[in-house]
């Protein structure tokens, strides 16, 4: 019933257009898919690639029933993001790409964190048939596979309408150094010499397919004059209706986006017109639920569980480390996951504060039940190295608390979201924009200038945090890699916390040694975590 209103409006803009000899298309959109092959996030009956690939299916048989051809696209974050893309090495990913039937797709930066080398060869390896965009990437030509497999645009034609769908992705300094020996350009520089390139080259319509967020794809708009409709990713926003920016003619542009890990696929209807380039008549979101799964995609899934199996071991994924009393689909189950993570750190490292991107966590927290060693790596899904297949590492450093502020503020300013264990502060922006932090604590008391503080982060910030400038090397420079991974850290949690609940916490303050003075009432904070689109700070 949600989608009767939608084709009653694309019946009657058929009709109205169809007249006049337009070309009608049908376009199917996805993004950060993020390798949830089996399911969404916490909900076991929606999402998942083999109803995605019925639902486009479905779709396209709709549209080509009317004479109407179908594009189907994806804008990024395809792969890393899920245990799933341990599987061959990412290979599996890139596979059931083609086998879901996408036509163009955008890289995003999880795409690439496996480094280039492993990229190129995963490109070799799965022989891709999809198109991969991405104007604003270089690589240097010793990458061959994808020298030849990625392109800035995917020129179609439609019956005489050269479309050109031009690809974008974020140049996030944390994220691009593991695009080593090439690059990422800023992508808005890069688009406003490509839509030249293109309208030079013939193209009547440009679709910008990116994996750049919401408000940088309001930017792109802004900035740029030929783009018709932006189709994009990386911020995971589900917009049932819209946006509308204007564009540097004064005209306005639709941007649209279809959420997180399959559990919708967007579906536009344009109209190509020469003069007139590419105008939107109808979009929706159309749920993941409610279908059969596709057998050629549940064999592969299965292929991609004895891959798993191969490599993790028969039964050690499956072993049960603790238990979870968290209800699903919970924000603040999500803020709570994400600080039990960095005390886990804290805890292994055995250091006085600790540092984590709450947004590398996500959503995907274990819920209500035992809590597997495979529950654990899909609540922290963080991979670079395939070698290191249990995830990510817990690194250690040392470093002065006049130094502390700095590293926060430079981290802060990347619009990550974070979370913080045994130091509080708060964040205060002036007019012009600049931040500073201010009565900084840890362990309750005020951050002495020139006394040593050790800090545990995970390996993201650490070799991350390195590259995005040279100060934040200096001043790890005592920085090292512990035994631990960060699933080591958890599982150490849990024996301390047998069951996560919602009270952690307040559970995890009174286990705190230290914080609170013999007689003394006042309560005393040692968490914080930021807000990366308001920057605000929450205590706990």
């Amino acid at each position: 019933m949600r989608l009767f209103p939608a084709v009653l409006v694309t019946l009657f803009l058929l009709c109205a257009f169809g007249a006049r000899g337009d070309e009608v298309l049908q376009i199917l959109h996805t993004n950060d898919v993020h390798s949830y092959f089996d399911h969404a996030h916490h909900e076991p009956n929606r999402g998942g690639y083999g109803r995605i690939k019925t639902l486009i299916e479905k779709l396209k048989k709709e549209a080509s029933d009317k004479g109407i051809k179908t594009l189907v696209v994806d804008g990024g974050d395809f792969t890393e993001g899920n245990l799933y893309y341990m599987a061959d090495e990412g290979v599996r990913s890139f596979e059931m790409y083609d086998l879901i039937g996408y036509d163009v797709a955008v890289v995003g930066n999880h795409d690439y964190l496996m480094g280039t080398d492993k990229f190129d060869d995963a490109i070799a390896r799965s022989y891709p048939k999809v198109r991969y965009v991405g104007a604003n990437i270089n690589v240097e030509s010793r990458f061959k596979h994808l020298k030849e497999k990625l392109e800035d645009a995917a020129v179609i034609d439609y019956n005489g309408f050269k479309l050109a769908v031009l690809g974008l992705t974020t140049n996030e300094v944390v994220f691009r150094w593991r695009l080593y020996d090439g690059g990422v350009s800023d992508p808005i520089k890069s688009a406003i010499w490509h839509e030249q390139k293109l309208k030079l080259a013939g193209a009547d319509g440009i679709i910008a397919l990116t994996h750049i967020g919401l408000s940088r794809d309001r930017k792109l708009v802004d900035k740029t004059r030929h783009i018709d409709l932006v189709i994009g990713g990386h911020s995971h926003d589900a917009l049932f209706k819209p946006e509308w920016a204007t564009n540097n003619n004064k005209h306005l542009v639709p941007i649209v986006q279809a959420g997180e890990h399959g559990r919708y696929v967007g579906r536009l209807m344009v109209k190509l017109k020469k003069g007139e380039g590419v105008r939107l008549l109808s979009s929706e979101l159309v749920p993941v639920e409610g279908m059969e799964k596709d057998p050629v995609i549940e064999d592969q899934i299965s292929l991609a569980n004895t891959d798993l199996n191969s490599l993790y071991g028969p039964t050690w994924l499956s072993q049960v480390v603790g238990q979870s009393a968290l209800e699903p689909l919970s924000k603040s189950n999500e803020s709570l996951w994400a600080l039990f993570v960095t005390d886990a750190m804290r805890d292994a490292a055995r250091t006085e504060i600790a540092i984590h991107t709450s947004s590398m966590t996500g959503p995907n927290y274990p819920i209500n039940g035992p809590v597997t060693r495979r529950d654990l790596l899909n609540a922290h899904p963080r991979f670079f190295d395939f070698n290191d297949y249990r995830g990510w590492y817990v690194y250690r450093a040392k470093i002065y608390g006049v130094l502390v502020k700095q590293v926060i503020k430079t981290v802060v300013k990347h619009g990550l979201g974070l979370s913080f264990s045994g130091i509080t502060f708060r964040i205060e922006k002036d007019l012009k924009g600049d931040i500073d932090i201010k009565d900084m604590m840890i362990g309750g008391k005020k951050v002495k200038p020139f006394e040593v503080y050790s800090m545990a982060m995970p390996e993201g910030v650490a070799r991350g945090g390195a590259n995005i400038t040279s100060l934040v090397s200096w001043v790890f420079k005592s920085m090292h890699r512990t035994p631990y991974t960060v699933l080591n850290a958890l599982e150490r949690r849990f024996q301390l916390f047998p069951v996560l609940k919602e009270d952690y916490v307040a559970r995890a303050f009174d286990d705190e040694s230290g914080l609170k003075s013999k007689g003394s009432t006042k309560t005393i904070f040692n968490h914080t975590v930021v807000n990366p689109q308001t920057l605000e700070t929450s205590f706990y």
